[in-house]
């Protein structure tokens, strides 16, 4: 077996500055107290080729699990994910990676939308309407919805 493929941490931040989505969705469910809960996950996909890349970050973080999907278009190789879902894991491990860590890109604002969120995870107040409603309101401005300023290089 070949020897494993070791990341520096300012890679993986690169690689995920293109890559990482931060989920997050608010899940209806009678028994939950208020009707509804927050479910958040963090995920990097990459066709199969990638791999060991995916192995090598989950590895270095020492959370998370890999999942493959067949392609559902014909010819495609399988995808590849690497995937946080648990909350303690996101809390101790993605964010403070990411605050050591981070993003420099326009992943960077939904990001620190995604950490505000899990910071009212931590202190429960998503157990609240009023912190429920909070979550609400960062994730309808968050991912596609997000708007964004334009930017200038300073050309004329």
């Amino acid at each position: 077996m070949g020897e494993m493929l070791k990341l520096p941490s300012k890679w993986i931040t690169g690689f995920s500055a293109g890559e990482i989505t931060f989920n997050l969705t608010l899940e209806n469910k009678s028994s939950y107290k208020l009707g509804v809960r927050p479910r958040v996950s963090i995920s990097l996909p990459q066709d199969e080729r990638d791999l060991s890349i995916l192995i090598a970050i989950q590895n270095h973080l020492g959370c998370g699990f890999i999942r493959t999907r067949s392609p559902n278009i014909p010819g495609r190789l399988p995808v590849c994910e690497y995937r946080v879902n648990a909350i303690k894991d996101i809390l101790n491990v993605v964010l403070p990676f990411f605050n050591a860590n981070p993003l420099l890109t326009t992943k960077r604002p939904n990001y620190l939308d995604f950490e505000a969120i899990m910071r009212l995870v931590e202190r429960k107040e998503h157990l609240s309407q009023s912190g429920l409603d909070q979550i609400r309101t960062i994730i309808a401005g968050m991912n596609r919805k997000r708007v964004y300023p334009e930017f200038s290089l300073g050309a004329k």
